[in-house]
């Protein structure tokens, strides 16, 4: 397809708050980090809560910083 940007789907790896320490999602996210990728961080319709997402990786995950 000329023109077109191909979408990859992203992997919704759920709410960061459930995460345990020694997990795959924290392992992503450092190689990740580690990698040089810069996170896309967005404020959502909520106060306390954020998504961030990186396409190069392909994943998203949302964050509550109420406490």
């Amino acid at each position: 397809m000329h023109g077109k940007k191909e979408t990859k789907m992203l992997e919704n790896l759920g709410w960061m708050n459930s995460w345990k320490q020694d997990g795959k999602e924290y392992k992503l996210i450092k190689e990740c980090r580690e990698k040089g990728h810069s996170s896309l961080d967005t404020g959502d319709n909520y106060r306390c809560v954020s998504t961030s997402t990186c396409e190069e990786c392909g994943y998203t995950y949302k964050i509550d910083s109420s406490g």
